[in-house]
């Protein structure tokens, strides 16, 4: 078995399943985030989880978005990273069971 470099072993993930944490605890890791923050924008709760938006945080998002835990509460023209997030209600109840 060959030792991986340290370049290998810093590298960012590129999807949720390289990260080595399940969907489950991303999901309640964002919410949370979103929870204490109140308007949380894409890029911060990337910035506060340590992980890349690309692929990571913004398929959690997406997942939060799809199942109604969270809502866009505007942003500027940049993209998704740059948009507001808060909870819904239900995405405060879920919040609260994490």
């Amino acid at each position: 078995m060959a030792a991986k470099s340290l370049q290998e072993l810093i590298r960012s993930p590129k999807n949720v399943e390289e990260t080595g944490l399940t969907r489950g605890v991303l999901i309640d890791l964002a919410l949370k985030c979103i929870y204490f923050g109140g308007y949380v924008r894409g890029m911060d709760i990337a910035k506060t989880l340590a992980l890349p938006f690309a692929d990571v945080t913004e398929a959690i998002i997406d997942f939060l978005k799809e199942e109604k835990f969270v809502e866009v509460r505007g942003g500027a023209d940049f993209g998704k990273s740059t948009m507001e997030y808060s909870l819904t209600a239900r995405g405060r109840e879920k919040a609260a069971e994490a």
